[in-house]
């Protein structure tokens, strides 16, 4: 137990958008769509617009000026997902770290959904009352969400030295990952 160990898979990079309707680039190359093979239909950003010259010195240049759909999501396919991805991922883990689901004190999930918590907890066997949550308090906080609940834990005493937590996070392109720590 004196290792952490940490599992990741990418399915598909992640791209940089901007948040604002008008996105003008100069490039001599267009913008491709963002291409998510297996799970087109659970997230989607496509780009919108069409190149247009404009006369500058030598060749003149290429604008790009369009704007990227907002992101669009579908809940019951993530919700899908995540169920069945993330105790396979804690799985993995714990058999890398030769710890069973008995010796895990903690488990402590990405804080998206309470029902995807309490269905990956059963899949496990792990009791929600060992099950790390303040997603009843913040709601979703993103990337944020297992560090804030972990220090929250920690602060108030319920996470001590020499316990072992079970993390798993997913979001971000349907990236998804575990890692086993023991604290202290």
């Amino acid at each position: 137990l004196s290792r952490i160990l940490s599992r990741t898979i990418v399915i598909f990079p992640r791209c940089n958008t901007s948040h604002s309707k008008s996105n003008i680039t100069t490039s001599t190359t267009t913008p491709q769509p963002i291409h998510t093979p297996k799970y087109a239909t659970i997230t989607n950003i496509r780009y919108r617009g069409e190149p247009k010259s404009i006369t500058t010195p030598g060749e003149g240049t290429i604008v790009h000026d369009g704007s990227y759909d907002l992101m669009t999501m579908n809940g019951r396919k993530i919700y899908s997902f995540a169920t069945r991805e993330v105790p396979t991922v804690i799985t993995e883990a714990l058999e890398q770290a030769e710890i069973t689901v008995d010796q895990v004190d903690w488990l402590l999930l990405h804080q998206a959904n309470i029902r995807i918590m309490e269905v990956v907890a059963d899949r496990l066997g792990i009791p929600m009352e060992k099950v790390i949550t303040n997603l009843y308090k913040y709601g979703n906080t993103s990337a944020a969400s297992i560090p804030l609940a972990l220090d929250e834990a920690v602060r108030s005493g319920k996470v001590k030295k020499g316990d072992v937590i079970a993390c798993a996070g997913f979001g971000a392109g349907l990236s998804w990952g575990a890692a086993i720590l023991k604290w202290g």
